[in-house]
């Protein structure tokens, strides 16, 4: 499919480096690892404000699930564009053959 339409394939693939170059994807990993950081500051402080009972169980327990929630989040978005800089490699490699 893809002989008969080598300048398609150029151009898609010229698309999706443009989309998923490495710098962006880097650029937004790094934005998500420093969310990923502010959101252990803030469990640390809850942990904290429990220790100290300035917050009672059940309202730590529920904003301590709420943080470690997003947390896991951001560390699944870090895994998918960790994925899409290894697609991009991988575009770029087939870009060289055609």
């Amino acid at each position: 499919m893809c002989n008969n339409n080598k300048d398609v394939l150029q151009e898609f693939l010229q698309r999706m480096e443009d989309v998923l170059s490495s710098s962006t994807i880097h650029k937004e990993t790094s934005k998500i690892e420093k969310e990923v950081q502010l959101l252990e500051s803030k469990k640390n402080k809850l942990v904290n404000m429990r220790l100290e009972d300035i917050i009672d169980k059940e309202t730590y327990e529920e904003k301590y699930t709420d943080i470690l929630q997003k947390i896991d989040v951001k560390i699944q978005d870090i895994q998918d564009r960790e994925k899409l800089t290894s697609n991009l490699e991988e575009e770029k490699d087939i870009k060289n053959v055609y």
